[in-house]
């Protein structure tokens, strides 16, 4: 499921407080647009909400690269054309 990696921080730039917002707003979208269970997982995974293990391959990696994702894109943004160079 390659769209878990794109879409795992969709509510960050709006909801960045992991207490109360990122990543339960995007949880909620994605679960009301009828995404699989799979991936509604897998993006709670990062921050081990409900206090469940991260079990699958694809949580124990989205956990694992979450932060350099995080990197990348800063990287990304600092080039002279930002994102589209």
């Amino acid at each position: 499921m390659g769209a878990t990696g794109l879409l795992h921080d969709l509510d960050y730039e709006r909801y960045p407080n992991l207490d109360d917002g990122h990543p339960r707003y995007a949880i909620k979208e994605l679960e009301a647009r009828g995404n699989p269970r799979e991936l509604v997982r897998a993006v709670a995974s990062p921050r081990g909400l409900h206090g469940r293990p991260r079990e699958t391959p694809m949580e124990k990696t989205l956990y694992a690269v979450d932060e350099l994702s995080g990197f990348v894109l800063a990287v990304a943004y600092v080039r002279p054309d930002g994102l589209t160079g």
